[in-house]
């Protein structure tokens, strides 16, 4: 082998990426909102249980009498995860299971390959959650303080920063040229300063909101509004945490979808141009090695209903040529005469439009000539580069298989025959695969941060709703519980996820007004969607156990 040889695989691409760009995609959108949710669920709940264990440290108890406390606390949660966990393993066990949004099948042969590495996965990830859980408990908080704490006021100034950054991150980068630095750390520092402040902008306009709520409820006697306005108001701190961590998450994936669409922005244009004119006209690009002649040889072993035409683009002086027989050129619908005619205004054809326009962007001048020789490979002026276009004289669509197996019978090489934009829908279709991969992950992280908001959401409904309890004794209606669950849980969801989709929106208006990548509709609303369940379920699971306390309250001189 030659000292410089580099080996290449069968079916290997330049735009293949390594492995660990993969794998960081599940470890960035998915394992990191899966700790968060482990780090928030392992504390809900914890003021009773700091009550528990300062009891026990007053009678003697030691670390390892807490530890066995909070195992046993935990052992059961995280054994029916466990099981559920190993449920899912199973199914992907026993049959080739689809993904969704991406379309891959996970192979069950695969999956039972792996078999133990998986189990020791679950296994371990039970383990995980267990020592999470006694950590947590053995490094508690401990107040400072016995005096009551009044409520915290929203931070105005962050929150007035909020809607400045959110300008600068839409309109900055028009102050700078597409595509420069300039107009690109703008929208990034405008975009992140936004999300930065968004949580303070939320409390701010919760505070606001739970106003109005309070004196709705109270004008349409609404009990429920009224005890969700009034807590909102005055604590709008947990309508912050609950909600912040869902817009900062949606906005941050409709900003990675979009900086995605950037990079399939020309295979998308390639595709549009496929499905305007098809492979009625294909372009040839010759081999290095291949020389005029072989090129002449492969034009006259063309079919009848193929005429090749040669393009000369000459970038330095914003000109292409395009020459060949009087019936290649008027297929086209160029003019056909002995000497260059430059062509006025628009190309009447669309297929002589779409190949200038890939082939010699930027050209604002275009000449026809007619050429009695065949097309071939060499250039009529030094620094003009050679094209050759194969067109069909009647419109119809060309077999490009057909073309390459006569390319290879005449050359030794072949030639590269594509449809006009064509190289770009190779590549365009693994930018699509990795988007449809990191969508796929960023939307699971998204569920899972819903799950962390529901459970610190409902923890803090639950361990502020006990005060309804005599409020639904003495009134003797127990809806009360419902409607302040709707107002507190429900409504907050899905005004995250619309707030959340809106944002991420904006954010990414840079990178969508001109058409160069887009958020689909469909996409932003299943992203709402989500959120809205997740709400659904936090309401009912909230106005369920809150109830639930109501009933098994007893008056204690309180």
């Amino acid at each position: 082998m030659a000292p410089h040889a580099e080996v290449v695989r069968l079916g290997q691409l330049d735009d293949a990426r390594p492995e660990w760009a993969f794998q960081t995609m599940p470890g960035l959108l998915v394992l990191l909102p899966v700790a968060v949710l482990l780090a928030v669920a392992a504390r809900t709940g914890s003021r009773n249980r700091d009550r528990r264990t300062a009891l026990v440290d007053a009678l003697g108890g030691t670390s390892r009498a807490r530890a066995l406390i909070v195992l046993g606390e935990a052992g059961m949660p995280v054994l029916a995860g466990a099981v559920i966990a190993t449920g899912v393993v199973g199914a992907f066990w026993a049959c080739d299971v689809r993904l969704p949004v991406t379309g891959f099948v996970v192979s069950a042969q695969d999956v039972r390959a792996h078999g133990r590495e998986l189990a020791l996965a679950v296994v371990t990830a039970a383990m995980v959650v267990v020592a999470t859980c006694v950590v947590a408990a053995r490094f508690t908080p401990t107040a400072g303080s016995n005096r009551p704490t009044g409520a915290r006021r929203p931070p105005m100034r962050w929150a007035a920063l909020c809607p400045v950054l959110l300008l600068i991150a839409v309109l900055g980068p028009r102050l700078w040229a597409a595509g420069t630095p300039g107009n690109v750390l703008t929208n990034w520092a405008g975009a992140a300063g936004t999300l930065a402040t968004l949580p303070a902008a939320i409390a701010v306009l919760g505070a606001l909101l739970g106003r109005r709520m309070s004196r709705a409820g109270r004008r349409f006697g609404r009990p429920g509004l009224l005890v969700a306005g009034q807590r909102m108001a005055t604590h709008p701190g947990p309508l912050a945490r609950m909600t912040a961590g869902l817009v900062i998450a949606l906005g941050l994936l409709v900003q990675i979808v979009a900086w995605q669409g950037l990079f399939g922005a020309e295979a998308r244009a390639a595709q549009a141009t496929v499905e305007r004119i098809g492979s009625s006209a294909l372009v040839v690009r010759p081999r290095t090695t291949t020389t005029p002649r072989q090129m002449a040889a492969f034009v006259r072993e063309l079919p009848p209903t193929v005429e090749a035409v040669r393009m000369i683009n000459a970038p330095e002086r914003f000109a292409v040529t395009l020459e060949g027989t009087c019936r290649g050129l008027t297929a086209l619908q160029l003019p056909c005469r002995d000497q260059p005619v430059r062509v006025g205004g628009e190309l009447k054809d669309q297929r002589a439009r779409e190949i200038v326009e890939w082939s010699a962007s930027g050209a604002d001048s275009v000449t026809a000539r007619e050429s009695a020789e065949p097309a071939d490979a060499a250039a009529s002026t030094p620094g003009e580069v050679p094209l050759t276009v194969l067109v069909s004289v009647d419109g119809r669509e060309l077999s490009v298989p057909a073309l390459k197996q006569l390319a290879y019978r005449v050359l030794p090489r072949g030639l590269a025959i594509d449809t006009a934009g064509g190289e770009w829908l190779t590549t365009g279709q693994i930018k699509r695969g990795q988007g449809l991969w990191i969508t796929c992950f960023g939307f699971v992280g998204i569920l899972v941060l819903a799950g962390v908001s529901v459970i610190s959401g409902t923890a803090e409904f639950l361990r502020n709703g006990r005060a309804l309890a005599p409020i639904s004794v003495l009134s003797g209606n127990r809806r009360i519980h419902w409607s302040t669950a709707a107002w507190s849980l429900l409504v907050p969801f899905v005004l995250a996820g619309v707030v959340g989709c809106v944002v991420g929106t904006w954010l990414a208006y840079p990178k969508t007004a001109d058409g160069a990548s887009y958020i689909s509709g469909s996409f932003l609303l299943l992203c709402v969607l989500a959120v809205s369940v997740m709400g659904l379920l936090a309401w009912g699971w909230g106005a369920h156990v809150a109830a639930r306390q109501a009933a098994e309250w007893r008056p204690r001189g309180d």
